[in-house]
């Protein structure tokens, strides 16, 4: 009887341990992919199935939005109007809606009006968030694409001028 005492014990006690080092690790992992999100240079953001924005990096609150992150969780595409124009929070919103309904992927490009007041052209990814077979939420991503833009006009207008150039020419 005390040896299963004393097993029991050792049991209770070699759980104890493995939980403290799930803690600690999950602490870890946690505070990593935070990190991690927020040194990303891409704006990047994480909605509930709600719409509402649980978690952004620094890139979405400063370069996209101009306001604090605290700003910005817990808050949705229309808490946010002063900063996200409605006409393109509706297309947000419906583009939003087709991953809460759906798991997929998704790709877009839009223009977005930065936090300095210059409008960029961005490339969204976005993804439907699955866990368990439901869907949870969604992650998305936003890629600058501007200065690709300009490159192939400018690209685009050499390429003009260099055929009147040989068309004058023959």
């Amino acid at each position: 009887m005390i040896n299963n005492l004393v097993n029991e014990m050792l049991s209770y006690e070699q759980l104890t341990l493995k939980i403290a080092f799930l803690e600690k690790e999950s602490k870890f992992n946690n505070f990593f992919l935070k990190k991690m999100y927020d040194i990303m240079p891409s704006p990047m953001f994480y909605k509930n199935k709600d719409g509402v924005y649980e978690h952004c990096n620094d890139a979405f609150s400063k370069l996209i939005l101009g306001i604090p992150k605290e700003a910005i969780i817990g808050k949705t595409l229309y808490d946010l109007g002063h900063v996200i124009p409605k006409e393109n929070a509706d297309i947000y919103y419906e583009k939003d809606r087709e991953l809460f309904l759906t798991a997929k992927e998704q790709f877009y490009e839009g223009k977005v009006k930065c936090s300095d007041g210059i409008t960029r052209d961005y490339h969204f990814y976005k993804s439907s968030f699955v866990m368990d077979n439901e869907i949870i939420g969604l992650v998305g991503l936003m890629l600058d694409v501007s200065d690709y833009k300009k490159a192939l006009l400018d690209l685009d207008e050499k390429n003009r001028l260099l055929n009147d150039l040989s068309i004058t020419d023959s």
